[in-house]
């Protein structure tokens, strides 16, 4: 189990790096939709490359069986900081796995934009479950992040904020893609049924 775990945390790492200019390029949403797609635009020629892209999908995928073989092996922890490890890392897992699979799926028909997303919080029914998925997305990174940050005593008065921050982010982007509005071919693809 040590092994794995290990390998858990070294693919993570290698992670990270796009995780945090993905999140970022979201924290442009607060500066309007416009902004969000030029950051992504100039993203997408490093993440969307032909070798780039396949390396990251295999990195989410394997990281995503490892820390599911983990949360299986570990069991029902008795402590707060162990429990929320186990719960962030389901729900990251989940939302990962949905995540990546409707966005490769999607582009067939659409560009997989902001506008993309925010047809989804911005219509019943469709709301109801994707205002808390994104919200929970990212509080669950966060969760992740907090539990590793609670193990070291020199970083453990971090814990909490990071949690709270995690789940403050996650409302205030869901709400910002709320406000979003959509080209047509957006509304009229979540019209259609097709999102």
């Amino acid at each position: 189990m040590t092994k794995l775990r290990n390998l858990h945390r070294v693919i993570a790492m290698i992670l990270a790096a796009f995780v945090a200019a993905h999140l970022g390029n979201h924290v442009l949403i607060f500066a309007g939709a416009d902004w969000h797609i030029r950051g992504m635009d100039a993203l997408r020629i490093v993440y969307r490359n032909p070798v780039v892209e396949p390396i990251l999908i295999a990195g989410f995928a394997v990281q995503i069986v490892i820390g599911l073989r983990l949360l299986w092996q570990r069991g029902w922890p008795q402590r707060f900081w162990p429990r929320l490890q186990v719960l962030s890392g389901g729900v990251l897992a989940l939302f990962l796995i949905q995540h990546i699979s409707a966005t490769l799926l999607a582009r067939a028909t659409i560009d997989t934009n902001i506008y993309f997303a925010a047809a989804v919080v911005s219509r019943a029914p469709y709301v109801w479950y994707f205002a808390p998925y994104y919200t929970l997305g990212v509080a669950a990174l966060f969760a992740h992040i907090a539990v590793l940050l609670h193990r070291h005593p020199k970083r453990r008065p971090w814990a909490w904020p990071v949690l709270a921050a995690g789940l403050t982010l996650g409302v205030a982007l869901v709400a910002a893609m709320m406000a979003i509005d959509l080209p047509p071919a957006y509304d009229a693809h979540i019209g259609d049924g097709l999102l």
